[in-house]
């Protein structure tokens, strides 16, 4: 089961998640500056963008393994889950904010 975060638990964990959320904001941008490839089967992929896609894989990854999902890479949102009211809700947080503040029903994606 995964952990759940109250409020203040999750503003107290932003100090060790923000440089994550920064480099994971920063690959999702300059992935977003390569040209995208075409749809129709495997096409080739330049190795800078390979390890780009890699690099930002990894710090997703690193982010859920503190109990966090990315909710929108290029704003630098994540959502935290937790309990409100008996219900699975998530604890939002965006780059720039000083603390969580904002939260959706879990079902709301």
């Amino acid at each position: 089961m995964e952990p759940l975060f109250t409020p203040r638990s999750a503003t107290a964990a932003l100090d060790r998640l923000r440089p994550l959320v920064e480099r994971v904001r920063e690959t999702h941008l300059h992935l977003e500056r390569f040209p995208s490839p075409p749809r129709e089967g495997d096409q080739p992929v330049s190795a800078a963008r390979f390890t780009l896609l890699i690099r930002h894989r990894q710090l997703v990854a690193g982010l859920r393994r503190q109990g966090v999902e990315v909710q929108d890479g290029r704003a630098g949102k994540i959502r935290f889950p937790a309990c409100r009211r008996g219900r699975r809700v998530w604890l939002i947080w965006t780059l720039g904010e000083d603390g969580v503040r904002h939260w959706s029903e879990a079902d709301e994606g």
